[in-house]
């Protein structure tokens, strides 16, 4: 029977391979990658990443020194289709809900009379036009840690 405690040590170790912390951890970009170095001054570069070695990191046209570094991100690329197809559901369904909320005749009512099913559907399409709009005009910027002092 395995030790749980054991089990409980290691198990993050497992999750996460090699440590942020690790200056060594750089060597998981390629050149051309966008990144953003963060800097003990409160300087923050942004660039294509160039090269590393033992001794600090290239982005852009700019060095820095390994000691100077506190913490490097990459940008990750994509993710715009995803927000569009996640809002637009979301609008879609609260505006069939509002819609079908909304919806109906009444004996003492005027104008024209829509069902529920009409009206939700009406809200539904609305909801994912306006959810579509949304979720294409709302900037996302997926970084992942690199390397970060603790």
């Amino acid at each position: 029977m395995p030790s749980w405690t054991a089990v409980f040590l290691l198990f993050p170790a497992c999750l996460f391979g090699q440590q942020v912390s690790d200056w060594q951890s750089l060597s998981r970009l390629q050149p051309g990658d966008q990144v953003k170095v963060s800097l003990k001054s409160g300087a923050k570069v942004k660039g294509e990443f160039r090269s590393w070695s033992a001794d600090g990191v290239t982005v852009g046209s700019g060095n820095a020194s390994r000691l100077d570094v506190i913490r490097l991100d990459r940008y990750r690329k994509g993710g715009r289709a995803k927000r569009v197809v996640i809002a637009s559901l979301i609008g879609a369904a609260g505006g069939g809900a509002l819609g079908a909320g909304v919806g109906g005749c009444t004996p003492v009512g005027f104008g024209p009379c829509f069902s529920r099913a009409q009206t939700g559907a009406v809200g539904a399409g609305a909801g994912f036009v306006l959810g579509a709009i949304i979720g294409a005009v709302i900037p996302g910027h997926k970084t992942e840690v690199i390397f970060a002092l603790h």
